[in-house]
């Protein structure tokens, strides 16, 4: 049976890839409320969605492996991706609490899915710390 760690780190993964390519393929987020500097985001939030795409692919990549074997530099090989994907998370929480702020209310949903995100991952190094404990 998959522990409740590996099954947050799968969420968290398949978010992580989903979120990266909406990014990059300028999918479901919109940029008006930058009005005439719309266009100017469009390099930084590349990279940030390939990023988030990479941190996902290996932390998928980590979780297939990791749960035929039970080695424990895997495991810490995936907190450490963890982290790296909740700390990736923290500039886009940011920005789009500031967008909802000044106004704009259809960034709300956006900000809810980084915030989703956030809290599974946050839960599968929860999980993850237990395993790596108790082993």
């Amino acid at each position: 049976m998959i522990g409740k760690s590996y099954v947050y780190a799968l969420a968290a993964a398949f978010m992580s890839l989903t979120i990266g390519a909406c990014y990059i393929g300028d999918l479901f987020f919109d940029y008006s409320f930058l009005g005439m500097e719309m266009g100017s985001e469009r390099e930084t939030v590349h990279l940030w969605g390939f990023v988030s795409i990479g941190l996902g692919a290996v932390l998928l990549s980590i979780v297939m492996v990791t749960m035929d074997s039970n080695r424990q530099m895997l495991k810490q090989w995936m907190v450490i991706t963890l982290f790296l994907l909740c700390f990736i998370q923290l500039a886009p929480l940011f920005l789009w609490t500031f967008v909802v702020l000044i106004g704009e209310w259809n960034a709300v949903w956006v900000l809810l899915i980084h915030l989703l995100l956030l809290v599974i991952l946050i839960g599968s190094v929860r999980y993850m710390r237990r395993t790596l404990v108790g082993s």
